[in-house]
């Protein structure tokens, strides 16, 4: 029976081990499969990639025999390259710069040539530019448009901090009383024996308008004697406000510039070397400096002579030997609207013409607006005669150049030094709270000893601190009265340099 088993037993194994040997074949057989199909892929795969590589192959080559057959051909047309037909030049036939050029050259290098000529040209015309702006930057600037900053000195840029309190006063050209003053003067004179009368004269308050200017509006009612008096009012008024007279000044002060240059070397020398302030040598400014000393502070020196206008003017009106009487004719029909000019200056006998330009330059006014000008005829009657009259009213503004943050700050820095022990400090309202409160803070026996002494230091700061609510909302001109004004109750009640 033992025996049975054991043979059915190795029966069952022979059995299994002939399934798995079939179940591993038919696996064998699908794996055979699967690699012969990759096989069979990757083949495919090769081939290709073997034909892209050769079509890459044929393409470079192409591209190179090409590229070799068009720079032989560039080569064999070099010379033909240069020339300017062959390109769209439509853009530089457009342009305002180069359109009058190309219809003169034929080839790139002497396009490239006018380019260079062009720029040499910009150059010069820049140069000529500035040499015409040289009497507005120099000269007329300070007639034309009178700084607010009436603190610094013209040319010098000197900073006169002692100008405040009563001096102040009187030489501030902006405030009320010199104002009505000045232009009823202005308006009133016609040089003629004849006076104009004004009346209602109203001035306006300075205003800060931006672009680093100010105006002030005016507006006054007039009655003129006659009507040559009412034609040199508008003549006044006219001269500064109309843009071709501004254009012929800046001409008549170019070719006087360049007149002194030639003739006047030796005297520039001379006050080069005179005037202590370093300017790099510029003639130019050592000019107009002089002109305006001589014109405002009556210097005596003067760079100006009868001579020296004379040939300006027949400069400028190219006047041959046997032609200056046509010439000064020329001259005085250009300069007509500019009276103070033509029949002055414009006049080839007159005497001392020196003397009647500067009289001319202190008359100029700074530049206007005319807002309104209106006038109508008036007779009256006399015992011996009818007399006519004009009468007409004018509204206004003037201009002028306003108080610059540089500005601002230079002054404030120059009252710290002169108050504040520290000189690097600038005057502010701050400072001078911060410095009121050390003072009173510290209890000095004169102060505790002077009870009034201490109240006026409290009155002080009281003021200060009422300029300090609006101070902000000012324009520089105004803050810049304030900080005079703070610096002049500081340093009157000795409370400068104390802390």
């Amino acid at each position: 029976m033992e025996l049975q088993n054991n043979q059915t037993n190795d029966t069952l194994k022979n059995l299994a081990s002939n399934d798995q040997i079939k179940k591993l074949q038919e696996q064998s057989m699908v794996y055979r499969k699967k690699i012969k199909e990759v096989l069979q892929k990757k083949q495919s795969d090769s081939k290709l990639v073997a034909w892209i590589a050769l079509a890459v192959i044929v393409f470079t080559i192409y591209k190179v025999i090409s590229l070799y057959g068009q720079v032989q051909s560039l080569n064999q047309q070099s010379s033909n390259l240069y020339e300017l037909n062959r390109y769209n030049i439509q853009t530089l036939k457009a342009n305002p710069s180069t359109k009058n050029i190309v219809w003169s050259i034929s080839t790139l290098p002497e396009l490239l040539d006018s380019k260079e000529d062009l720029k040499a040209e910009i150059q010069r015309y820049k140069k000529y530019e500035e040499n015409l702006q040289l009497p507005y930057t120099y000269f007329l600037q300070y007639l034309l448009l009178p700084k607010l900053n009436i603190w610094k000195e013209a040319y010098t840029d000197t900073l006169n901090i002692d100008l405040l309190g009563k001096n102040y006063l009187e030489k501030n050209p902006y405030n009320d009383i010199n104002l009505l003053q000045k232009w009823t003067d202005f308006f009133s004179s016609t040089n003629k024996n004849q006076i104009n009368e004004i009346k209602d004269l109203s001035i306006g308050n300075v205003t800060d308008i931006g672009s680093g200017l100010f105006s002030i509006k005016m507006s006054f009612s007039f009655i003129s004697p006659s009507k040559q008096a009412l034609l040199l009012l508008t003549d006044k008024i006219t001269t500064t406000s109309d843009k071709e007279n501004i254009s012929l000044f800046g001409e008549f002060f170019y070719y006087l510039r360049q007149e002194i240059k030639k003739e006047k070397v030796n005297d520039i020398q001379s006050l080069q070397k005179e005037y202590e302030f370093t300017w790099d040598n510029n003639t130019d400014k050592i000019i107009w400096f002089n002109i305006y000393n001589r014109v405002f502070k009556n210097k005596e020196k003067s760079l100006i002579d009868d001579t020296i206008i004379n040939q300006t003017i027949k400069t400028m009106m190219e006047c041959k030997p046997d032609e200056e009487a046509q010439c000064y004719y020329r001259f005085r029909d250009k300069y007509r609207n500019i009276g103070s000019l033509a029949y002055t200056i414009g006049t080839q006998n007159t005497t001392n013409k020196t003397q009647k330009l500067k009289e001319a330059l202190q008359e100029l006014s700074p530049l206007i607006a005319i807002k309104k000008f209106t006038y109508n005829k008036i007779q009256t009657k006399s015992l011996i005669q009818q007399n006519t009259k004009y009468q007409g009213s004018i509204d206004l503004e003037i201009y002028g150049q306003s108080i610059s943050d540089e500005d601002m700050q230079e002054i404030s820095l120059k009252l710290g030094k002169k108050c504040l022990w520290d000189s690097n400090k600038a005057l502010t309202i701050e400072e001078a709270n911060k410095t009121i409160d050390d003072i009173i803070s510290k209890k000095w026996a004169l102060l505790d000893n002077n009870e009034s002494s201490l109240g006026s230091i409290r009155d002080i700061k009281n003021i200060i601190e009422g300029i300090q609510t609006e101070y902000e909302t000012l324009d520089n001109y105004k803050k810049t009265i304030r900080l005079f004004e703070i610096y002049r109750m500081l340093n009157e009640s000795w409370l400068c340099k104390t802390i």
